[in-house]
């Protein structure tokens, strides 16, 4: 992800978004007929997801280079309904989907999307990029912008600032499975459910800012408001889950979907602003600005 928004200040947007497809296409047909074995196929999920971050990483990209300042944050909202919303929903349409395929079904699926996605960007995707504003320099030298990008004080501290809403979010996904099925003995179909359910949280705190909040509300009041929100309902979690006294009272599915469910919605609602924010720290390496929005929400994520 790191390389493919600083490669794409050099050739463009476009050249990228079809390298990414294809390296996308051709991982999925690896994991579809050479994963003997569960490192082979660690592999092959390895290398899709080289391919599906340059696709990733594009899309802020080019919804920098193309809408003017006061219409960015309402589009970062729109498109980041969908990209919040997908890896929620990906677990429930799988498993509904295993009900009459086989695993390796997937990998068909999973090939079709990369085959759209690498139609759409030959045919109807258009070079957002001019020549004249790509960097010049050769692709190692063009590194050092990596560097200089996050040489900016300000954009850093909202890069950190914000990445810091991965935290809860990546938890739920790596382990709302476990805590579902083994703790709570739900099924794979009732763990699905729950998840669906903050799907929902998730694109009704997108839909409500790009169309409520970002009218009525102060950006800055919002994500102070939002943080303290976090602060409050993580303790609430804390202590419900630590807590002898409490935990043997109030811990149950449903106080622990309710509380989560309020922690992903609030660090939907501020997505779009907290992107608008760091990519409007720099007038120029929209691609490489896009790529360290992208990689420090994974590595927080992984904490």
């Amino acid at each position: 992800m790191l390389f493919w928004g600083n490669f794409s200040d050099k050739v463009g947007r476009k050249p990228v978004l079809i390298i990414g497809s294809t390296i996308y296409m051709f991982a999925s047909l690896g994991a579809l007929f050479f994963s003997e074995n569960l490192d082979k196929l660690i592999f092959w999920r390895c290398l899709q997801g080289v391919g599906s971050s340059a696709l990733t990483t594009m899309a802020f990209a080019i919804v920098k280079d193309l809408f003017p300042r006061n219409q960015t944050e309402k589009i970062l909202g729109l498109m980041q309904t969908f990209i919040v919303v997908a890896p929620i929903l990906a677990p429930v349409f799988g498993g509904i989907m295993l009900l009459w395929m086989s695993w390796r079904g997937l990998f068909i699926t999973l090939f079709i999307f990369g085959l759209i996605a690498f139609l759409a960007s030959i045919f109807f995707v258009r070079e957002t990029l001019r020549p004249s504003k790509r960097n010049k320099e050769n692709v190692f030298k063009n590194l050092r912008r990596i560097p200089f990008v996050l040489s900016q004080k300000n954009f850093l501290f909202l890069l950190i600032l914000f990445s810091l809403t991965a935290i809860p979010f990546m938890a739920y996904l790596s382990v709302s499975s476990y805590i579902y099925q083994n703790y709570f003995g739900k099924s794979p179909q009732e763990f699905s459910i729950f998840f669906s359910m903050n799907a929902m949280m998730s694109m009704l705190g997108l839909a409500l800012y790009v169309k409520v909040w970002s009218k009525f509300v102060n950006r800055q009041k919002l994500i102070s408001l939002v943080y303290k929100n976090l602060i409050i309902l993580g303790s609430l979690l804390l202590v419900i889950t630590f807590v002898d006294e409490v935990k043997n009272i109030l811990f149950n599915e449903w106080t622990f979907t309710a509380l989560v469910m309020l922690i992903i919605f609030n660090c939907a609602t501020i997505r779009p602003p907290a992107t608008f924010l760091m990519m409007s720290q720099l007038d120029s390496d929209n691609g490489t600005v896009s790529s360290l929005i992208g990689c420090f929400g994974f590595i927080f994520g992984a904490f």
